[in-house]
């Protein structure tokens, strides 16, 4: 456990770090848990976070703080691997923070909240109960991780069945700026986790309420080839 600790903590390769979080996602222990909680605030490569995430979830040990939450998600790779923190920030955001996220925060944040904002707008009851789970391609592979284990941590975002969410606020103008964060992000294509771009592009299909029309002129300033 030490051994894999001082990998975690210390191995300049990113890849090695990745493998070290997996395995202790895997040990049911409570060193493990401390070992991985430790070593969030301070990883700074994204895909190394969803490993981390993906770990404590394994351990049925989740980040619960939702402004933690938050913080994770801006700084993780795959919208898959984020989902479950995305949701426990979700579930404290105000809606216009929520928008906020969907306008500005970085891709992966940004992505989730226009995903969700995205399926507001959907006829009932999908609007009041979400009941269908995001789940986007498969990332690509994570050294060490096994399907399970990316499999597991995605599921975990799917809500209760029961849970209500707030529906936010949402005019024509509001819409407008989202289908146009939307672009920009699609627009980053290659910068992105694949699963980013495929989550937005669902929102943008979402958002422009399954109108061929809008959605095509919105995907007309998308830059770059997707």
């Amino acid at each position: 456990m030490d051994g894999l600790g001082r990998l975690l903590a210390g191995d300049p390769d990113p890849d090695i770090r990745i493998q070290a979080a997996t395995s202790l996602g895997r040990a049911d222990r409570a060193e493990a848990v401390e070992l991985l909680r430790s070593r969030l605030p301070m990883e700074s490569n994204a895909r190394v976070v969803d490993a981390l995430v993906i770990g404590l979830a394994q351990l049925k040990q989740p980040v619960t703080d939702p402004a933690t939450c938050r913080t994770l998600v801006e700084r993780m790779w795959e919208t898959g691997a984020a989902a479950q923190v995305f949701e426990c920030w979700r579930a404290a955001a105000a809606p216009d923070t929520l928008i906020e996220a969907a306008l500005t925060a970085p891709p992966t944040l940004r992505a989730l909240a226009l995903h969700a904002l995205g399926e507001t707008l959907q006829p009932e009851p999908r609007q009041l109960m979400v009941t269908r789970p995001i789940t986007p391609p498969a990332p690509a592979p994570m050294p060490g991780a096994t399907s399970g284990q990316m499999r597991a941590a995605q599921m975990t975002a799917r809500r209760p069945e029961t849970q209500r969410i707030q529906r936010p606020s949402m005019d024509a103008a509001t819409r407008m700026k989202l289908l146009a964060s939307a672009t920009e992000t699609l627009s980053k294509a290659g910068a992105v986790s694949s699963s980013t771009t495929w989550t937005t592009r669902e929102a943008l299909w979402d958002l422009a309420e399954h109108k061929t029309a809008v959605a095509v002129q919105a995907a007309d300033r998308i830059r770059g080839v997707l």
